[in-house]
């Protein structure tokens, strides 16, 4: 999945993929959480207007269920994560101009202007 936000016209304009397709609106997702943003606690997902049985809860900590895929993993080709591979540069998960948190109703200025640096290239203090 991927997203690409920009302010059009003094408003946030969000674009998001998956697998390179864009969302259908139509369509259902499996999304898996903490159980924070769940239960709204930064209002996020109470903004989806979720049906009543959208949301499945279960007792599983997602660090435990991810340590236990990548245990499952051990041995095999899989098991040898290669973040240039899973993240790569010329396709950030997240796209968004300026600095986060966007705000749209500010006026351009030409810091807000020019594209976001990668991550990495931010927390390695590189300067424009």
């Amino acid at each position: 999945m991927t997203a690409r936000a920009r302010c059009k016209a003094g408003k946030l304009d969000v674009q998001i993929q998956v697998k390179g397709k864009p969302l259908d609106d139509n369509a259902g997702y499996k999304l898996a959480t903490s159980d924070f943003l769940a239960s709204g606690g930064n209002g996020v997902i109470n903004q989806l207007h979720l049906p009543a049985n959208a949301i499945n809860t279960s007792d599983t900590i997602i660090r435990e269920a991810f340590a236990d895929v990548l245990r499952s993993w051990k041995g095999t080709p899989r098991a040898t994560i290669d973040p240039t591979r899973a993240y790569p540069s010329s396709r950030p998960r997240l796209d968004y101009e300026g600095e986060r948190p966007l705000d749209c109703s500010a006026p351009h200025s030409a810091a807000r202007a020019r594209p976001a640096q990668h991550a990495a290239e931010r927390d390695q203090g590189a300067t424009e």
